[in-house]
């Protein structure tokens, strides 16, 4: 799994290509406002509507963290 935070004035290119290729390759990403709200709008004005809020992550579980 992987999540792609966005605020408002992200790069469009930046963030939507990196999720289309991710989920072409069939890993999950979810989208995640730091907001407070999920419509977020890009740096070219593009309104992009995220799958969820960072502050309500508890809904789906913590963050998964690798300590090696």
């Amino acid at each position: 799994m992987v999540y792609l935070f966005l605020a408002d004035g992200f790069e469009e290119v930046e963030a939507i290509e990196p999720i289309d290729i991710l989920r072409r390759c069939g890993i999950d990403v979810l989208t995640a406002s730091v907001m407070g709200r999920k419509e977020v709008e890009g740096a070219h004005g593009i309104t992009v509507s995220a799958d969820m809020l960072a502050e309500d992550w508890e809904v789906y579980g913590p963050i998964p963290v690798n300590n090696k």
